[in-house]
């Protein structure tokens, strides 16, 4: 009798997917909504990321994070700039990149997030001159980016950005120096 007990709990447990219950990681590779990027949020602020280490390597989830940054999802912004601080090698330039790339369409809303997130950036270098793989054999087409990207970054006279926006400038304006 208790072997059928087990058995019928244990199919309770299956039949309403508490064997398998997801990650707010997994969620958000199935569905790349705000909700579920603002699931994964949480889960950073609560300190709660041991349970799915691989949320910073997996290359499917960071490029559907990549579509939804690029389509100005805030709370995506904030899961990028998150995962950046832990990610390194080629997870932290595909970040790199995504983060990037917001600058010149919108940069008010870069340096927002960039500003709650400037002292966990190992490297400002990576992150406001990664261009991406286009770019890698054109010297000109850097250069250009880099003035787009600036130009872009001065339109910004919100007070409380100044100072993120004058470091990324310095950044950028050294960039083919180096």
């Amino acid at each position: 009798m208790l072997i059928r007990h087990l058995v019928i709990a244990f199919a309770a447990f299956s039949l309403f997917g508490f064997a398998n219950a997801k990650t707010p990681w997994e969620e958000f590779i199935d569905l790349p909504t705000p909700e579920h990027a603002r699931a994964v949020n949480a889960m950073f602020l609560s300190g709660n990321t041991t349970e799915d280490e691989s949320f910073s390597t997996n290359e499917r989830g960071l490029m559907l994070l990549d579509a939804q940054v690029r389509a100005f999802d805030e709370e995506a912004i904030e899961c990028a700039f998150r995962l950046l601080a832990s990610a390194d090698g080629h997870y932290g330039e595909m970040l790199s990149e995504s983060l990037g790339s917001l600058i010149r369409p919108n940069p008010k809303l870069f340096l927002k997030h960039y500003s709650r997130h400037q002292k966990s950036i190992d490297r400002l270098d990576a992150l406001v001159g990664n261009f991406g793989a286009n770019y890698i054999d054109s010297y000109d087409a850097m250069v250009y980016e880099s003035k787009m990207r600036i130009k872009a970054l001065q339109s910004v006279t919100d007070r409380a950005l100044r100072g993120a926006r004058d470091r990324c400038i310095a950044e950028l304006s050294s960039h083919g120096k180096k």
